[in-house]
């Protein structure tokens, strides 16, 4: 090496020969070497990152937040920032799979949620279509409930909430409904209905103070619904 080219290197501080060598053989100026080396790089890690088109103060960044140079590379691709691709990889998640969650504005944690229970971005993404919010979805689909059958249960009236717990004691929207219009609450109904008995027996019976309990000692003495209804039932409102 020629003296004035020292004489550049030492004006960067860069004094020791082996390491002015050092990061010569990686093609470094003295000013980028002295940026790099500023940051705590050494002349091998600083080619790679910059192989991969970082610039000292970026590598830097994505280095604090233990990211490869690969790594950083694969999430620099996709435009996220350090930070927020700190957020995908702490939940398990590639940064080709963040993108597309990403892009139905789906956050770190719920997308990590999704894919606990094996659910994919399309999936979510029919549900958000019918506006459904996020925290209802994984719920409908743990419980089966398809976008098209909870626009139906829309059209009686039922809630998100609502819709779950009936569905959750077994009910169909119609079933639901018509246990509804006759003052049954999803708890009741529940009762009467493991019974096998419809909302119209049901309805009879209570008007009559005669709940499941009773009703199921009748069934194991060997009466019938149909036996039941008409000899008590029919017999009270006959003396009513």
């Amino acid at each position: 090496m020629q003296v004035n080219e020292v004489g550049k290197w030492i004006e960067y501080n860069i004094t020791f020969l082996p390491e002015i060598l050092e990061w010569k053989k990686f093609a470094f100026l003295p000013n980028e070497a002295k940026a790099w080396e500023k940051l705590n790089f050494t002349p091998e890690q600083a080619k790679k990152w910059k192989e991969y088109g970082f610039t000292s103060q970026k590598a830097n960044k994505w280095r604090q937040l233990k990211f490869t140079p690969t790594e950083a590379k694969e999430w620099d691709k996709y435009f996220f920032p350090p930070e927020e691709a700190k957020k995908w990889k702490n939940m398990n998640i590639s940064a080709q799979d963040a993108i597309k969650w990403q892009k139905i504005s789906i956050n770190p944690e719920n997308a990590s949620l999704f894919r606990q229970e094996k659910i994919n971005y399309l999936q979510v993404l029919k549900y958000l279509k019918k506006d459904i919010p996020v925290h209802y979805i994984l719920k409908f689909i743990k419980l089966n409930i398809s976008p098209k059958e909870i626009t139906k249960w829309i059209e009686y009236n039922f809630t998100y909430d609502d819709i779950i717990k009936w569905k959750k004691t077994g009910f169909s929207c119609e079933e639901a409904n018509e246990w509804i219009k006759t003052g049954f609450t999803v708890i009741f109904a529940k009762e009467w209905k493991n019974l096998n008995i419809n909302p119209h027996y049901a309805i009879k019976f209570e008007q009559q103070g005669i709940g499941p309990t009773k009703i199921l000692k009748y069934l194991k003495q060997g009466f019938s619904i149909d036996s039941i209804y008409k000899e008590i039932v029919l017999d009270l409102d006959k003396e009513n």
